[in-house]
């Protein structure tokens, strides 16, 4: 008989912003405390948009992709986004806004993507200086909302998932069964909308356990649903 892992609920508010990842992870020790290895900058600092000045690069002018877009068919819909196929890459799908986004948050989600998924995996979308949504890798596989009967072997990559996540120093913020699918050809389970939580804007250590509480109640119940799955 599999334990089950109680649901927690979690808080959305506290997202890193705009910091680079480097080689090296967030872990969660046994008292649920995260610890960022060594030769990784911290997301959670403050300090962590700063750069040495041997590190510096002059800033990329924004593309407006928005002129010359071809939307192919509807392949997802959500809350504040619809998702199209690219008729001009299949590799590639557009994220197009339905109401208006914090530009800091758009970057915060294109940065996490790029981490997971490698550089040039996503690009914000501009129309006319604005936001209007954001072109990126089309991830494969079935939303684990929708997966039936998962093979035994899909319980030890749903640990690598977040493993991974958290060795780039993401704290996965959305972790329901629509934001994460599972492609049964690798046995992987690849999330699709990518944010972290913030640990140090705040120098309460009652909001930072409370934060982290919110991380590992989305991870575990995330994790449970997986294992419910499972044959």
């Amino acid at each position: 008989m599999r334990k089950h892992i109680a649901h927690q609920s979690y808080d959305y508010n506290y997202r890193v912003t705009g910091a680079d990842l480097l080689p090296g992870g967030v872990s969660i020790s046994a008292n649920n405390r995260p610890t960022v290895s060594e030769g990784k900058r911290d997301l959670t600092s403050p300090d962590a948009n700063k750069t040495n000045s041997h590190d510096e690069m002059p800033p990329i002018p924004p593309v407006d992709y928005n002129a010359t877009l071809h939307k192919g068919e509807i392949v997802g819909k959500g809350g504040n986004a619809i998702v199209y196929a690219d008729k001009d890459d299949d590799t590639k799908v557009l994220k197009m806004f339905t109401i208006p986004q914090l530009h800091e948050e758009v970057e915060h989600e294109v940065e996490c993507f790029n981490t997971y998924y490698g550089k040039g995996s996503a690009d914000i979308i501009y129309n006319n200086n604005d936001i209007s949504g954001i072109k990126m890798t089309r991830i494969q596989g079935e939303a684990v909302i929708y997966a039936k009967n998962l093979p035994p072997h899909a319980e030890q990559a749903i640990y690598d998932m977040f493993d991974r996540l958290e060795r780039n120093n993401i704290l996965f913020v959305d972790t329901t069964e629509t934001n994460v699918l599972y492609d049964s050809d690798t046995n992987r389970f690849n999330p699709i909308d990518i944010s972290s939580y913030n640990l140090k804007h705040t120098d309460s250590k009652d909001r930072q356990d409370s934060i982290i509480e919110s991380y590992i109640g989305g991870k575990n119940y995330l994790i449970n649903t997986v294992l419910n799955k499972i044959e």
